[in-house]
């Protein structure tokens, strides 16, 4: 089973209830006390809390809304009541017990006089009550419509769920859910996350606290994913996620990195477009080269320098611990570094070279800086193949200016 495959490029909506779902899983992960507890994902219900035994802990639906307005667990919701509905199914079952908590989870927050909140708050009387209520105005709303000669598949769909819930037989079985039900109406569920990891502190960047989140949030995926396409349920065990964890905290990679992935800055194609008459690109497109490597050198190029920009603007503004300053720095160390690289490269007199061994050199000075030369952010902040536009769009930046160049002879046809 493949959950991505289910989802097109043209649906936010359930692609963002999609990543939801492993949020409210990652919460409920870190809710579990006992290290041999786990989760199971869209098996018992969207996700469930189980002891070692398979004791069912608590269980919970999840609703997510994109809209600013939106709601999710609305009166007249059939998803609100065909949820309350096979909980009453699975208690009867054996399935969830009368001690399982039953979890309604949503990113909006669920106002004082949604039905759901108020049958939470009352007592069971009263909240037997407010389902006849309920059922009579459906009854009412529905009498109305046909006598007009219209349908009403609002209460055509949600009288059925009502009278299953107010059947005496089902009385102890109604019980056991109003006793256990709670909301969980989170907007900011990360926040949450980043309490139960400890991550509240200033010992880390927003922007390391936000890698160390995603990656857990990319493994939990990975789990899931991994199982449905082996045809088996989705579990995740809180003992993997405390090594998962530990094994984030102590890694370089993850707390040393300040950069944000290339794939998380996207490019647009008119922004390429806008910077093809900037200085850095004529200086590419005077290297005579292979027609389509440059095409894509230059691509390349540009993304670079505009991913440089934006996260050299996002860091100064969002990330406390960087400043204008240090990448002032940087920039005068990519300056350095080029020119150790290109003294090295050229070494004769530069009208002792012919045209094409020139252009052979700004080639090799070219690669060389932007491939294999390794250099740091301050001293400790390594670069790696996702954030390596920061090191190149260093380079970039100063050959817009321009400060340095790849042809032997670029401070003649550039510079002056």
């Amino acid at each position: 089973m493949d959950e991505i495959s289910k989802l097109n490029d043209n649906a936010p909506g359930p692609f963002a209830g999609y990543l939801y779902q492993f949020e409210q899983g990652l919460y409920s992960l870190l809710l579990l006390e006992d290290s041999s507890s786990y989760l199971s994902i869209e098996d018992v219900d969207d996700i469930a809390a189980h002891k070692k035994d398979g004791t069912v802990l608590f269980t919970l639906q999840a609703k997510h809304s994109i809209s600013q307005s939106g709601s999710t667990f609305p009166d007249n919701s059939y998803a609100l009541w065909r949820t309350l509905e096979i909980w009453l199914e699975k208690i009867g079952q054996g399935i969830l017990t009368d001690k399982t908590t039953l979890i309604c989870a949503t990113n909006k927050s669920i106002p004082n006089d949604a039905l759901i909140y108020k049958i939470v708050k009352a007592n069971l009387n009263e909240a037997l009550l407010l389902l006849a209520e309920k059922k009579k105005s459906l009854i009412e709303k529905k009498n109305e419509k046909e006598a007009k000669g219209e349908t009403y598949k609002t209460a055509d769909r949600i009288l059925p769920i009502l009278n299953s819930l107010l059947r005496k037989k089902n009385k102890n079985l109604f019980e056991s859910i109003h006793s256990n039900l709670e909301l969980r109406d989170e907007p900011n569920l990360k926040d949450g996350i980043f309490n139960k990891l400890l991550l509240s502190g200033d010992s880390l960047s927003d922007l390391q606290k936000d890698n160390i989140y995603q990656a857990l949030i990319g493994w939990m995926q990975d789990v899931c994913l991994y199982r449905w396409r082996n045809g088996t349920t989705a579990l995740v065990k809180k003992e993997d996620l405390d090594r998962k964890y530990q094994s984030l905290i102590n890694s370089s990679s993850i707390i040393k990195a300040i950069f944000r992935n290339r794939d998380e800055i996207v490019v647009g194609t008119e922004e390429i477009e806008d910077r093809k008459n900037e200085l850095f690109v004529k200086q590419l497109q005077n290297i005579r080269h292979n027609s389509d490597v440059k095409r894509r050198l230059i691509k390349k190029a540009i993304e670079d320098y505009i991913r440089y920009e934006i996260e050299h603007t996002y860091i100064i503004n969002q990330v406390a611990d960087f400043t204008k300053k240090d990448f002032d720095e940087f920039i005068s160390q990519c300056q350095e570094k080029w020119q150790d690289t290109f003294d090295t490269f050229i070494t004769k007199e530069l009208n002792e070279y012919s045209d094409d061994e020139m252009n052979s050199k700004a080639i090799d000075i070219y690669n060389y800086v932007m491939k294999k030369l390794e250099m740091n952010f301050q001293t400790d902040h390594s670069f790696n193949i996702n954030n390596i536009y920061i090191k190149n769009g260093g380079f970039l930046k100063l050959s817009n200016i321009p400060e340095i160049g790849w042809h032997p002879n670029w401070e003649e046809l550039y510079k002056n």
